[in-house]
């Protein structure tokens, strides 16, 4: 027996696990395999403590498994040994030595297959990292709020104290965001173009310092700013577009070591960096296009009806100018000649204003808003205007102007110093040809936005509405009716609907006349109930302010109950002109159809082609823009384009309509592209409600 024992402790002794067995009562080492020796250091383990010799401790290990140990199996755990910074697979379990209950303990070394897990896993969570800082740029709402979220990841991923994002802006590194661990923050690098670290970015690599004592001497006042702010290791990742420099993430004091996959992580998440700062910029520069007249470099019409909306500081000052004649001056000289006139027109109100909302709101037209102004200040602005102007030989300006202390309304503000520019015009004019385009023949409709004006013209009745029958294409049978209104002018004169809505429109008044028409429909169709046997449905025109209105569906179920209005017998049609108005009427949109309201969009095809509408909006009708017509006898293209369209619009279950045919061949093209309905002077002129009665309902 002792010989058979003595062989198997010569194997155990050459096995490369480490083997030990100790005294479960006082803790002692029996035995250690040769293995285990030579890792120790020792040749003999008698007299020596197990938690001493193994694990480098002066009491039993808090991790003793011996509690947990039985003589029928195995007790399988896993430790990571700080003495010989090894982790071990470790299989324990009691056995019988000599007599007495011992506990035998085989250490399988796992800690190549550990670092293998360790890395894999580090692995991953950089590319989650990356992903996650990726998705939050790409999906950001607001940029800002996005970039220090990517600081914050990276920065604590990384525990750095710091992370600081820069961004060169007209040759200097700038900061662009921050994001602080709760220790204290550390001062900022003097961050130039060209010395220093950042001459390291040329090959457009991380920068990774660590130790400020290896750039000493090649940056001394670099190393100089280090070392006062305590900073032990600090990495630079540069942010490239198109292999220039633009910017850099920096971060500051993060533990050792830094390893490959660390540059690939911090070299990702600059190019992350790199695009959503592209982004801005390229955002920044739309925007620039978007609200600056690139002609005279003044703010363009977009963004004075954007300033509309803002709170202006009082007093405030406003300030109409109009070129004369400019039309005839293009006409006669050409338009490069109207152009610098309108250039040097922009130049002197630049001259005379600076730093004040100067804007060119039309071809010839330009405002100019001056806040928080004395009315002496103002009047001298105003003077020098008119003086430069005065002085130029080859133009003259009509100009306006209005200040006011505290105004109750912005708007009549800006109407007031209209209606003297519209004077000055006239007396410009009474001693000169007057111009074709001016909009003298419209006298009429600048009078309807004075305030008070158009509720008095609704009281005289001198808005009226007429009906225009739709037909179908197919039988050129009556299918529907449209509600057009129209207005009298002072001396009787007819205004059409085209010259005075975009003007009620862009002034915020088209409300009121809106739901005059709106009611007059509903009474209009009760009628025609009454009397006849009524079954075409009628449209109506609504402007995005009208719909807008949050009680709009409220009041509009009103109209309908108190003229006992079937809702099948309306339809509302309206202008999408981009996404801002698709976002602002898209529920009001699907509370009409709800409520089985039929849905038009109008004037869709030259202006507005938005083909998102028919993804994101339910609608029921398409109305083409009827100058897409002007050229469909001569012009294939613009045949085929019809023809796609509807047929596309048919797939998606929504008719097309036809606005202004004229003409047979027109109707014949149409009717050819399968487009359903149609409306227009070909088939009948709107009509007083009582005509139309008598044509088509009895």
């Amino acid at each position: 027996m002792k010989e058979e024992a003595g062989i198997m402790f010569q194997i155990i002794d050459e096995m490369s696990e480490l083997i030990y067995v100790v005294d479960l009562e006082n803790y002692h080492l029996l035995y250690m395999n040769k293995t285990g020796r030579d890792s120790f250091g020792i040749t003999d383990v008698r007299g020596q403590l197990c938690y001493k010799l193994v694990h480098d401790k002066d009491s039993p290990c808090e991790f003793c498994p011996n509690a947990f140990l039985t003589e029928d199996a195995f007790y399988t755990w896993e430790h990571s040994n700080g003495k010989l910074d090894r982790h071990f697979l470790l299989k324990d379990r009691i056995i019988d030595w000599n007599g007495k209950k011992v506990k035998i303990e085989v250490a399988f070394d796992m800690t190549q297959k550990e670092e293998q897990q360790a890395a894999l896993r580090n692995e991953l969570e950089m590319e989650n990292l990356i992903t996650a800082c990726a998705k939050k740029l790409i999906e950001a709402d607001k940029e800002g709020n996005a970039l220090k979220d990517v600081l914050r990841m990276t920065g604590s991923y990384l525990q750095a104290e710091n992370a600081v994002l820069f961004q060169e802006i007209k040759g200097d590194f700038q900061k662009v965001c921050e994001w602080n661990s709760e220790k204290d923050a550390h001062p900022e690098l003097p961050m130039k173009q060209d010395p220093g670290l950042l001459s390291c970015f040329r090959d457009g690599k991380a920068v990774i310092l660590h130790n400020p004592e290896d750039i000493r001497l090649q940056f001394p006042e670099e190393y100089r700013q280090l070392a006062a702010g305590q900073i032990h290791t600090l990495a630079i990742v540069p942010l490239l577009w198109d292999d220039k420099c633009v910017g850099c993430l920096r971060l500051y004091n993060f533990p050792l070591p830094v390893t490959t996959g660390t540059n690939v992580l911090l070299t990702s998440i600059g190019f992350f960096l790199s695009s959503a700062l592209y982004r801005q910029w390229s955002i920044r520069q739309l925007e620039k296009f978007g609200y600056f007249d690139t002609l005279t470099m003044l703010m363009n019409r977009n963004a004075y009806v954007r300033d509309l909306e803002k709170s202006f500081l009082f007093p405030v000052g406003v300030i109409y100018i109009d070129v004369n004649g400019i039309k005839e001056k293009n006409d006669l000289f050409g338009h490069q000649h109207g152009d610098s006139i309108l250039v040097d027109t922009a130049k002197t109100i630049r001259t005379c204003c600076p730093g004040k909302g100067n804007y060119r709101v039309g071809g010839d037209e330009f405002v100019t808003i001056c806040e928080n102004i004395s009315q002496e200040e103002f009047q001298h602005i105003t003077d020098t205007l008119e003086q430069e102007f005065a002085s130029k030989n080859n133009y003259t300006v009509a100009l306006g102007s209005c200040w006011d202390k505290d105004p109750e309304d912005m708007q009549e503000l800006l109407y007031r110093a209209d209606e003297r520019m519209y004077l000055d015009k006239q007396l410009h004019y009474r001693n000169n040809d007057r111009a074709d385009r001016y909009r003298f023949t419209l006298d009429d409709v600048y009078g309807m936005i004075q305030p008070g004006r158009l509720q008095k013209m609704l009281q005289e009745n001198r808005f009226f509405i007429r009906y225009r029958p739709r037909f179908s294409m197919a039988d050129k049978k009556a299918d529907g009716i449209e509600a057009v209104v129209y207005c009298r002018g002072e001396e009787g004169k007819l205004l059409l609907p085209e010259q005075f809505l975009p003007v009620l429109e862009e002034v915020h008044m088209i409300r009121t006349l809106d739901f005059y028409v709106l009611e007059e429909v509903c009474r209009q169709i009760h009628e025609w109930c009454r009397k006849t046997d009524m079954l075409l449905p009628v449209s109506i025109k609504l402007s995005k302010s009208t719909l807008e209105i949050e009680s709009f569906t409220g009041l509009l179920d009103s109209l309908l109950d108190k003229y006992s209005v079937p809702v099948s017998l309306l339809e509302i049609e309206t202008e999408i002109k981009d996404k801002k108005d698709q976002d602002t009427l898209l529920q009001t949109i699907e509370t009409l159809k709800a409520r089985g309201v039929s849905i038009i969009i109008d004037n869709f095809g030259i202006r507005n082609v938005n083909l998102n509408l028919f993804v994101s909006m339910d609608f029921d009708m398409l109305k083409l823009d009827k100058r897409m017509l002007l050229h469909l006898s001569d012009n294939g293209k613009c045949r085929k384009t019809i023809t796609a369209l509807v047929d596309f619009c048919r797939k998606m279950d929504i008719t097309v309509i036809a606005d202004g045919i004229q003409t047979n061949g027109q109707y014949q093209i149409l009717r050819d592209t399968g487009c359903s309905k149609g409306l227009g002077d070909y088939f009948a002129s709107p009509l007083p409600g009582d005509e139309l009665e008598q044509l088509y309902f009895r």
